[in-house]
């Protein structure tokens, strides 16, 4: 549309405007608020700007300009429903944002009318409270959380929390280049817990170190998880990663250069699908180690089938599995392994499959050394068996290979693998 045409154009709306006796219809412009001061109340204060953006559907953006910290004496809450930015305004240094000491479950932040909220160089640390709470409601649809060059930690909770109970809200989370260290709780963790889905991505970011767990995303309704983690580290905390979905729904995992080493408490990550979804886990050069439970577990128990493709894993000293596939209902385990290590492990790899379904096992490339166990793989019901495990070695294990078919007899297939072995096989047949 040129010029002119646009111009009588709008000339014509609004005199058809007049004619029906409306208004053209109002446009709210963004604005913005600057934070100059670090005191925890009054003009260019941070409580003072929330207030202002809580109040005004127009302000999306905060940009903290305080050269100190700011102190708050209690939480700030946040109750607009439009999306809103919190921004550190220098490249160099981060917004720090401190205090709150005393006060039982608390948060530096809460978001608590259904916006979406994005945290950009800003840091949280120093308080007894947890750093950002976000909560979801009914009709609240999808809330989004990104943060990008943050840090979160020495916090007496969790540095964010995303928390729905029983409604249909769903939350998407995003961190770059971010840092959740050092908590009294968790780094991250994400609760879904009805009907709608919980999307976690991370990239570049560091989850530890914390009391409890570096990330814990949990649903127990019939929507979907889905996590996406590269390049970051889980590592220092009770537990590494931990995943639960508990009904319908699928959990969907993929893993690009992570580690989660040193976990105290369980396992460095944990993958857990409760129901009648799918377990779908995809990694690449993943690296657990000396973990006071096992490595990496994951664990379909349910009608769900449990798929696995990993590759350059690396599953050292961990106290029990290095690397656990487990289904243990009616659907099937299909899992892929290639290039992968278990050593000092009380179990290297093992590979299970409970109920009725099929188990079937690919293991390419891959070493397992200096367990107590190497491999074990299991069919216990009426499902068929069907292991591959080629160019793939067993050395200096207490106990090289146990397989086991309860129903049909399975089938194990060791082409060029010369060391794998030795072998304690019931009912399963060795090929060739």
């Amino acid at each position: 549309m040129n010029r002119a045409v646009g111009v009588v154009v709008a000339a014509a709306v609004a005199a058809l405007a007049v004619a029906l006796g409306t208004s053209a219809p109002r446009v709210v412009e963004a604005a913005s608020v600057a934070v100059t001061s670090s005191a925890d109340s009054g003009p260019g204060s941070f409580r003072q700007a929330v207030l202002d953006a809580s109040g005004n559907a127009g302000i999306n953006l905060i940009v903290l300009k305080n050269g100190q910290p700011i102190t708050l004496n209690s939480p700030v809450e946040y109750t607009g429903a439009q999306a809103l930015t919190i921004q550190g305004d220098s490249f160099l240094v981060n917004r720090v944002i401190q205090g709150v000491h005393g006060p039982d479950e608390c948060y530096l932040l809460r978001s608590s009318g259904g916006a979406d909220l994005t945290l950009t160089r800003v840091t949280m640390q120093d308080s007894d409270c947890g750093g950002v709470e976000v909560t979801g409601g009914n009709g609240f649809g999808e809330i989004v959380v990104t943060v990008t060059r943050s840090t979160f930690h020495d916090l007496g909770l969790s540095g964010i929390r995303l928390a729905d109970a029983f409604t249909d809200a769903s939350f998407t989370f995003s961190a770059a280049l971010s840092h959740f260290d050092d908590n009294g709780l968790n780094g991250v963790e994400v609760f879904e817990l009805d009907a709608g889905q919980a999307r976690v991505s991370v990239n570049g970011s560091s989850f530890d170190r914390n009391a409890f767990e570096g990330l814990h995303i949990e649903e127990t309704g019939e929507g979907d998880v889905t996590l996406r983690a590269g390049t970051s580290s889980f590592s220092g905390n009770g537990h590494g990663i931990v995943v639960q979905e508990a009904d319908t729904g699928n959990l969907d995992v993929g893993l690009t250069s992570v580690q989660a080493n040193g976990s105290r408490s369980r396992s460095g990550i944990e993958l857990t699908e409760i129901d009648s979804g799918n377990l779908m886990l995809a990694g690449s050069v993943v690296v657990v180690n000396g973990g006071f439970g096992s490595g990496l577990a994951a664990v379909e128990l349910g009608e769900g089938d449990l798929v696995g493709r990993l590759t350059g894993v690396q599953v050292r000293d961990n106290s029990q599995t290095g690397l656990a596939l487990l289904e243990l209902d009616s659907g099937k385990l299909d899992a892929a392994v290639s290039w992968s290590i278990a050593d000092g492990n009380e179990v290297g790899f093992s590979f299970g499959e409970g109920g009725e379904g099929d188990l079937s096992v690919l293991v390419f490339g891959s070493t397992a050394s200096h367990n107590e166990l190497g491999f074990a793989l299991g069919e216990t019901d009426d499902g068929a068996f069907n292991a591959r495990m080629l160019v793939t070695t067993s050395l200096l294990n207490d106990a090289g290979v146990e397989a086991e078919a309860i129903g049909d007899p399975g089938m194990l297939d060791r082409t060029g693998s010369p060391l794998l072995g030795p072998f304690n096989l019931t009912n399963v047949n060795l090929v060739p």
